[in-house]
């Protein structure tokens, strides 16, 4: 009766802008992602492409580099390969999947390469990335947000309640995450949450 869920094509537009404002809003950009035919991964491609297209011709998207979240070797092969081929020429990195966001941390940093990351999810590597420096963001889901609000609404719909727009998608929020806020990120997660829960009770439910 419904979907709730992160809007892959707005996180990947919200780590895009973060991209280009850690690179001081001109050069060259590099999307890595995932399967390249996921509908999912031509929605976050989207969304990059929409954050360059906003700078007017002030950012250039280097390539989109898909295919290789597979598993962490395939990523960090990818990473070399394009740190090797390009890293001189290439301003930031934004990340749309996870294995690249990893990958992208660790071999940036240890090129000891100029290249702002703004990366995906929040694995310890990242974090701890983002607190010396060497990670300049990264885009977090809502997955216990989605878990709760969604438990939640099973269980009013199995007791009587309807969905007043059945079949509706709910993006579940997605936030960027930086310096200034890597250490009270769950707050903006939990308030997230508690707004999603308001929103069912106030706008997609009805209950007699």
């Amino acid at each position: 009766d419904f979907c709730l869920s992160t809007d892959v094509e707005l996180a990947a537009y919200k780590a895009a802008k973060a991209a280009i404002e850690a690179m001081g809003g001109s050069g060259n950009l590099v999307h890595l992602t995932g399967n390249k035919v996921d509908s999912n991964t031509q929605r976050r491609i989207k969304g990059v492409e929409k954050a360059v297209a906003e700078t007017g011709g002030k950012v250039v998207l280097l390539q989109n580099v898909t295919d290789i979240d597979k598993d962490l070797q395939s990523a960090q092969k990818a990473v070399a390969d394009l740190l090797a081929a390009k890293g001189n020429q290439i301003q930031a990195i934004v990340n749309t999947a996870y294995n690249p966001s990893v990958a992208s941390a660790e071999g940036v940093k240890q090129a000891k390469l100029p290249i702002k990351v703004i990366a995906i999810d929040d694995d310890k590597t990242i974090l701890d990335g983002i607190r010396d420096g060497s990670v300049a963001g990264t885009v977090l889901q809502n997955p216990v947000g989605q878990a709760y609000v969604g438990s939640y609404t099973l269980s009013k719909l199995a007791g009587g309640c309807t969905m007043s727009q059945p079949g509706v998608i709910i993006d579940s929020g997605s936030f960027v995450v930086t310096k200034a806020n890597v250490d009270g990120y769950e707050a903006d997660r939990s308030a997230k949450t508690d707004e999603l829960k308001k929103e069912f009770d106030a706008k997609y439910l009805t209950c007699q």
